[in-house]
């Protein structure tokens, strides 16, 4: 993985762990007390890993604000991942949830053997439920979380927005493009701040031609505002996003929970995911090894390529 998108993943840990670090002191004693949930109540749910925990936040789909009597997380109401599992039909059921986001790919759950492993389960129980649900990295919530933050409207098909990460000494920039059916990711580069502004500019715009651009600091606590006078493009287009901005899980939960139960026509937040890295399946035959598939970075998900049989016995003959 790039030091780029290294940077990237730190910055959202960072910045919605500390924000949670102070709701998790409304769940300090453990509550043992079995959720309720009322016929004709309906809720989204973001099931994610914080600091190593799980939190599950649960929004009443009506207010579209969070619910903090049915919140928790998940160690101090339930022992392991395990048990909290077991009591998925408890919790979940389909006449009171519309629909659930995952963020959870970085958990390392007690009495599972893989993150995988645990993935597969809550899976296969939503499948059985039918309560829709979507798995999304933290890569890709972030910069969801940065468009609803923006309030973005409409961008037209082909266009061009970049999401810039701001600190002192360098910009992080990731160039995405919108295809009808969300935000493609096309390309991202590092923009070193130990220059003259007019060529900082250029260099995070290069032939990109956005018609927005979303900064937001690189990481709290790392000084960010002398390289953001450096940036401030002279175009209506450029948008700032304080950090506290990004801060509200409820937001993007919900419009991202909309685009689940309808992926047709909400797709102005939809972040189309992507491989991180380049990886390469080969073959090996008589001390020749040859490359028969690759993924590149930045390759959009699932990616699917089929190779006819003759292509492949031409390869090892």
């Amino acid at each position: 993985m790039s030091l780029v998108f290294i940077s990237l993943f730190n910055f959202a840990k960072n910045l919605i762990n500390n924000f949670f670090t102070n709701i998790f002191a409304l769940f300090k004693k453990k509550n043992k007390k079995e959720l309720n949930f009322d016929d004709g109540e309906e809720y989204f749910a973001l099931i994610k890993e914080l600091n190593g925990k799980l939190y599950i936040s649960i929004i009443d789909a009506e207010t579209e604000e969070e619910d903090f009597t049915k919140s928790f997380l998940c160690n101090q109401r339930y022992k392991t991942p395990k048990v909290f599992v077991n009591a998925l039909s408890k919790i979940f059921t389909k006449k009171n949830f519309k629909a659930v986001l995952l963020c959870i790919f970085d958990l390392k759950p007690k009495g599972f053997s893989t993150n995988l492993e645990f993935c597969k389960v809550l899976k296969d129980y939503f499948d059985s439920v039918e309560i829709p649900y979507y798995f999304i990295s933290e890569h890709d919530w972030i910069l969801s979380s940065m468009l609803v933050a923006a309030k973005v409207k409409t961008i037209k098909m082909d266009e061009n927005v970049l999401f810039v990460f701001v600190s002192n000494s360098q910009f992080n920039v990731y160039v995405y493009r919108f295809k009808g059916n969300g935000f493609q990711r096309i390309s991202s580069r590092k923009v070193s701040a130990n220059q003259r502004a007019i060529l900082i500019r250029q260099e995070i715009i290069g032939s990109d031609n956005p018609v927005k651009i979303f900064a937001t600091p690189n990481q709290q606590n790392q000084p960010w505002k002398t390289g953001l006078r450096k940036i401030k493009f002279k175009m209506d287009g450029f948008v700032f996003i304080a950090e506290e901005d990004i801060y509200n899980t409820d937001a993007p939960t919900i419009e991202l929970s909309k685009w689940i139960i309808n992926n047709k026509r909400n797709t102005k937040y939809y972040i189309l995911p992507s491989c991180e890295r380049t990886s390469v399946v080969f073959h090996g035959c008589n001390k020749e090894v040859n490359a028969i598939l690759t993924a590149k970075c930045n390759d959009t998900l699932p990616f699917i390529k089929v190779w006819l049989l003759i292509d492949l016995l031409e390869i090892i003959m």
